[in-house]
């Protein structure tokens, strides 16, 4: 009987185990639920990634029957879910426990296509050109140009940093090439002695990982990739190629860890090779006053969901003011105009995601610099993604006037701008992910 009777205790226990279980699985369950249903606690932007959350859909008799509302309010009470960024950081982190995980991927898996020999490729100039057809005026809400928000696309994590990964497409390469060649056409029509420069920046795997583990990994080869597009482009345009100066200092502070930019030092060589395709000299990297900001935490701290290794090891923003003018003025994609903005911000107070837009405003459509120093009537406008914003404070003592287009949130024409403003150098600066996305794509042809 005493058998029975001591057998019995470790069943009623763990039924009682079992019992409370349950209940904390479902009050969890159900203070969950009632979190999501305070609408007043629910974000509307991310500041961490850089853009405005999904808005509770509209009811529509067809989007009900056809389901796409239900589909729709799912999104939107994800997007918004309270804490949500809070949570994600969490996740991340008790999925590291499970284990020693040094490298991660993030961000939908791809498939590279092999880089054509540019020796033997035999598209024509005018099969180019069928890619470079008009497309429609871009989407706008309220005047405002709606553009994609900054990214860092796949993400390959490995110990203490990330690294933005690119993969090469034919087709969008062409595309881009075909693009600036009908710049370059429509630009020495109209004024003849402007000169075009394509800049292609390439991202930081690619500098500082080996042929072998490139293939290995089956992560397309910038210096190909480069090659490649510029075979595809008009032999008129000046080909700048910050490959090789940028592999030859790998071992420094070239790229961010956790952003997908490069940092001012990396913009900086490619600038003294521009320099050199110019003919010019380049100013010493000690004549610039410089300006640090700690804690900064990228683009690919986001794309990661905020992993642990990311933000123990937050960037330094370093940037080096202009030693002429100091400042510009913007024009904001809402109509307002920043005037006397510095060229480098003081963003030591700003939140961590943030700290990359103390150069030359952020992205803005449009922006000029006018340097009361130089007289001679020189001007360059730099046709540009975000790698372009560290770039820019390097050229502005070389001319009298910078203007800088971001071809992302621009609704004019770059064409019609450097003739009616007699443009000395046009100067496209995209990194290569720019080259291959069609929305993108889209945007810069639509500012033809």
């Amino acid at each position: 009987m005493k058998q029975q009777t001591a057998k019995r205790k470790p069943a009623l226990l763990r039924k009682k185990v079992d019992f409370w279980k349950r209940v904390v699985f479902f009050l969890t369950m159900i203070i969950f639920f009632v979190v999501g249903l305070l609408w007043f606690f629910r974000p509307a932007t991310s500041d961490l990634e850089k853009r405005e959350l999904t808005k509770f859909p509209a009811f529509t008799p067809a989007s009900f029957w056809d389901g796409s509302y239900f589909s729709q309010v799912d999104t939107w009470y994800a997007d918004t879910y309270p804490w949500r960024e809070g949570l994600m950081t969490a996740n991340t982190y008790f999925k590291g426990l499970y284990g020693i995980q040094t490298e991660q991927m993030f961000g939908q898996h791809q498939v590279a296509e092999e880089i054509p020999d540019t020796t033997s490729s035999n598209t024509s100039r005018a099969e180019l050109e069928e890619t470079a057809q008009p497309v429609p005026p871009a989407t706008t809400v309220d005047g405002a140009i709606q553009a994609p928000p900054e990214s860092a696309g796949s993400v390959y994590l490995s110990g203490d940093r990330a690294y933005s990964l690119y993969y090469f497409g034919q087709e969008n390469s062409d595309r881009y090439a075909a693009i600036l060649n009908a710049y370059y056409d429509n630009i020495k029509a109209a004024s003849p002695s402007s000169n075009v420069y394509s800049i292609l920046a390439p991202l930081a795997y690619g500098i500082d990982f080996s042929d072998e583990v490139l293939d290995e990994m089956n992560w397309s080869h910038e210096d190909a990739a480069i090659d490649y597009l510029f075979s595809r482009m008009d032999g008129g345009i000046v080909k700048v190629d910050p490959f090789d100066t940028l592999r030859s200092h790998q071992d420094e502070y070239l790229y961010f860890r956790t952003d997908h930019h490069w940092t001012a030092l990396g913009a900086y060589y490619t600038y003294t090779d521009f320099c050199q395709a110019k003919g010019i000299a380049s100013h010493n990297l000690n004549s610039f006053n410089t300006l640090t900001f700690d804690n900064f935490l990228g683009t690919m701290y986001a794309s990661s969901n905020q992993a642990p290794s990311l933000a123990a090891n937050p960037d330094t923003v370093i940037a080096y003011e202009p030693n002429g003018v100091k400042t510009l003025t913007a024009h904001q994609a809402d109509g307002t105009v920043l005037e006397n903005y510095r060229i480098i911000a003081d963003v030591s107070t700003w939140n961590s995601s943030s700290k990359y837009n103390c150069f030359i405003a952020g992205d803005q459509p449009y922006e000029e610099i006018h340097n009361p120093a130089i007289t001679d009537g020189s001007s360059a406008v730099v046709v540009k993604d975000s790698y372009g914003n560290a770039f820019v404070p390097f050229l502005v003592d070389h001319y009298q006037d910078v203007y800088v287009i971001d071809f992302r949130y621009y609704s004019g024409s770059i064409s019609q701008f450097v003739a009616q403003n007699q443009i000395d150098d046009v100067v496209f600066l995209n990194n290569l992910n720019a080259t291959g996305a069609k929305n993108l794509l889209d945007s810069l042809q639509r500012c033809l």
